[in-house]
């Protein structure tokens, strides 16, 4: 995204939290989202968000306003990762179905350093 929120493809430019545009179609948006950075904010907090950054670049994509983006799943303030938006009522409908009934699936990945101790038993 760059720094009026538009995502850039496949890098990260300007003031956008690291926030880099994994792929986009006419119904949904992944985003590859940086630690330290949330996923939406509050109702009516304006504050740096993979979520506000997203409504920017759908708008501007369109030349208009009332143009929406849905969160389909969060991750935590300190998480990085891949995020599913959708554009579409369609696509927010099916993607929240298929994670509700646990069609699709969520793998997690850590990585740490130093001594992890003894393993328990």
């Amino acid at each position: 995204m760059d720094r009026r929120g538009q995502a850039s493809r496949g890098r990260r430019r300007g003031n956008t939290g690291g926030v880099r545009l994994v792929h986009e179609d006419e119904d949904l948006i992944v985003v590859d989202k940086p630690p330290g950075l949330l996923t939406a904010g509050l109702p009516g907090q304006e504050i740096d968000s993979v979520f506000r950054y997203l409504k920017v670049h759908v708008r501007d994509q369109h030349k208009r306003r009332g143009t929406k983006v849905w969160i389909i799943h969060r991750l935590d303030k300190e998480a990085s990762g891949l995020l599913v938006f959708a554009k579409t009522d369609r696509s927010y409908e099916f993607l929240k179905e298929e994670f509700r009934s646990r069609r699709a699936h969520r793998l997690y990945a850590a990585v740490v350093e130093g001594d992890m101790g003894e393993r328990a038993s």
